[in-house]
């Protein structure tokens, strides 16, 4: 462990992030958990990017199509009415776009160049979603990793809920027994002194804090199905050994079995394997999902470890090359770590 916190810390004199935080543990409690954690100035909550898919917006997918007594397997045509919806994501179900495979664009640009005040571009972000997906179309079944997607899949959540992708996530963290103190949604009305920075935006010409780094949710009123939710690592965990504990849950590992996807690049949601291993023997049987701005979250079914990792890897600017394998280093030394018992 302290291999690793020194080049953690060797990060931090560099300018390539300003805080960090980590944890691990077991799920079944028998192994020790270890957190350690550089946040000056008391801020604690990282914008945590895409980890939105993976906690968000794929369990309330689960949940509420499973409420409804509607698979995952149907197209979204028959789930619904979606009169704006295109047809490559008609044509989908609600699965592919969950695995990335419904044919859809890796990425595209809905604010054109500039972002006016929070939420009044709402429309037409939209608009400009709907015309790029029906302009361009793949194949149904090849994996894509893309946003779009999941965009789609907050929107169904609202038309088939009536409710905001917010209100729907507060609901599942008041089932859990967790306060949504602990995770919540841009944008804020005043950023909080608690929220971490994560870059200055040349677009919208101020510091980021407590607003959503990614334009495109930005540009769709702060938040959606792929970006937006704010957390610390604490808050994390708290939700992985929640949600981890129900039956539900067990979607994310094949019913148990981790083995019955190992040809998987996501499963249900959740990404498999992250190149956090060093074979693909293992890496199949990880399970997590990593943020644009320097999150990442792994769980092992198998094992029942966990760890967290989030830092605001984007004050070090937008495309760096360092941070794949800061991530598998901190793996490893979390890994490695459960294995001993937590003893550090």
């Amino acid at each position: 462990m302290d291999e690793i916190l020194s080049t953690l810390e060797a990060h931090i004199q560099k300018g390539h992030f300003t805080h960090y935080e980590m944890v691990c543990g077991s799920l079944d409690g028998e192994k020790n958990r270890v957190r350690e954690a550089f946040l000056p100035g008391g801020r604690v909550f990282f914008d945590l990017a895409s980890l939105t898919k993976a906690l968000v917006t794929a369990p309330l997918v689960h949940r509420v199509l499973a409420e409804r007594g509607l698979s995952l397997d149907v197209p979204v045509a028959q789930l619904g009415v979606f009169p704006a919806f295109p047809s490559q994501v008609l044509r989908s179900t609600a699965r592919q776009l969950l695995e990335h495979e419904a044919g859809l664009p890796f990425w595209r640009n809905l604010w054109l160049g500039t972002l006016t005040p929070r939420g009044t571009e709402v429309g037409a972000a939209r608009e400009r979603l709907h015309r790029s997906v029906a302009e361009t179309s793949g194949t149904l079944g090849a994996f894509c990793y893309d946003d779009l997607g999941y965009m789609y899949l907050a929107f169904l959540l609202e038309r088939l809920t009536g409710a905001s992708l917010p209100t729907l996530f507060s609901s599942l963290l008041l089932s859990l027994g967790l306060s949504r103190s602990l995770l919540s949604f841009g944008p804020l009305a005043s950023p909080s002194s608690h929220y971490i920075p994560t870059a200055y935006c040349r677009i919208r010409n101020r510091w980021l804090c407590g607003e959503a780094h990614d334009e495109n949710a930005a540009a769709l009123g702060g938040y959606s199905g792929h970006a937006g939710l704010f957390g610390s690592g604490e808050a994390v965990e708290a939700f992985l050994q929640r949600y981890l504990s129900l039956p539900e849950a067990a979607v994310f590992c094949g019913g148990g079995d981790p083995t019955q996807n190992a040809q998987k690049r996501n499963v249900c949601g959740w990404q498999a394997g992250m190149g956090l291993c060093d074979t693909p023997e293992a890496s199949r049987l990880i399970l997590g999902h990593q943020g644009f701005t320097g999150g990442l979250f792994w769980w092992e079914p198998a094992t029942k470890f966990y760890g967290i990792f989030l830092t605001n890897r984007t004050m070090g600017g937008r495309q760096v090359s360092w941070i794949g394998e800061l991530r598998r280093q901190v793996f490893r030394a979390q890994y490695l770590l459960l294995q001993r018992g937590g003893q550090v």
